[in-house]
């Protein structure tokens, strides 16, 4: 009994200076600044080409663009399956007799 008590003393006396430890790089305040966040907003803002269009969106379907055929596209340009190692080579290869 008495080296149970020996461990639990031993493991207390631990934990508290864990817990002491641990509680030093615990800060009161927030160091998050009232403007968090604002860069990104100002980015995603100046990317907007009209923003009154932006703000109030049309509800007429966007002219020429076909919902089927935009899908396509995007899987036959951006999802290729066909596409191997020596064909990236070959396209990144620079051109013979360069400068």
């Amino acid at each position: 009994m008495n080296l149970r008590n020996a461990i639990y003393s031993h493991m207390t006396k631990a934990l508290a200076v864990a817990a002491i430890a641990l509680s030093a790089c615990a800060s009161p305040e927030s160091r998050v600044t009232d403007d968090f966040g604002t860069s990104v907003r100002l980015m995603v803002s100046g990317q907007i080409y009209d923003a009154e269009a932006a703000a109030h969106p049309s509800d007429d379907p966007l002219l020429g663009m076909d919902a089927t055929k935009a899908a396509a596209d995007v899987n036959r340009v951006y999802r290729r399956t066909d596409i191997t190692k020596e064909t990236i080579k070959a396209i990144a290869a620079p051109a013979s007799g360069g400068p």
